[in-house]
């Protein structure tokens, strides 16, 4: 009975300390939401669109989404600011489950040459940002695919349980500010798909700290049960 008890308070341990890992998240990802190995957010211009982008981000500071007349879905920088951003957490750590790489689906849009706009991603917590695609003028980039395998990162670790992705519109004069609604990320007409991230996802491996906790326990429990055993 001893042993049964010793055993679901180290499980209630180990769930006690992946709920306070995701507790931050915006997104709530479980392992019900991985098939075959992958996870795929993806956001729709739809009519709920800008309710999911604001219940979804992580972050944001001074962007808004918003449909226009034509029912074009984006994301757009504030006007009369020369610094906007805004960013979405991707959290496995209750999967049980460690990143090895993904795809992101994205875009921007220039109308003007007021502001550089960058998407970008992090898996080392915001410590180093890797740039997917940059516009510092007018025009578009994107939307297109773009795929990266986190194994070739410096940072690189077998344990990687978030990733970071950021946009930021920022002005190339600081005495310019934005004009809204010119700075743009994911603009497509009504019905398309305006972001996409689709990450290649692997059994997790535990932490050297985690092994020794299990190991520990695991020779406890087997130390009670020959005592047990000798005691007959």
């Amino acid at each position: 009975m001893k042993t049964l008890q010793i055993a679901k308070i180290i499980s209630l341990s180990v769930l006690c300390v992946h709920l306070a890992q995701v507790a931050s998240a915006a997104l709530t990802i479980s392992s019900d939401n991985i098939v075959d190995g992958k996870y795929t957010y993806s956001l729709k211009n739809d009519t709920n669109f800008i309710t999911t982008f604001n219940a979804d981000v992580f972050t944001k500071d001074a962007v808004q989404a918003e449909r226009d007349g034509s029912n074009n879905g984006y994301v757009r920088a504030f006007g009369g600011r020369i610094a906007a951003s805004f960013v979405y957490s991707f959290d496995f750590s209750s999967t049980g489950s460690t990143a090895l790489g993904v795809t992101f689906t994205d875009g921007l849009r220039n109308f003007d040459s007021k502001a550089t706009s960058t998407t970008a991603y992090s898996i080392d917590g915001g410590t180093t940002w890797h740039t997917i695609r940059t516009l510092a003028a007018s025009g578009t980039s994107g939307p297109s695919a773009t795929t990266i395998s986190f194994s070739a990162l410096p940072e690189y670790s077998e344990s990687i349980t978030s990733v970071l992705y950021r946009t930021t519109f920022v002005a190339n004069n600081s005495g310019v500010s934005f004009t809204s609604p010119n700075n743009q990320w994911g603009r497509v007409a009504n019905a398309g798909t305006i972001f996409t991230a689709t990450f290649e996802l692997t059994p997790a491996i535990p932490e050297p700290s985690t092994w020794a906790v299990l190991l520990g326990s695991g020779v406890f429990i087997a130390t009670i049960g020959i005592r047990r055993n000798r005691g007959r």
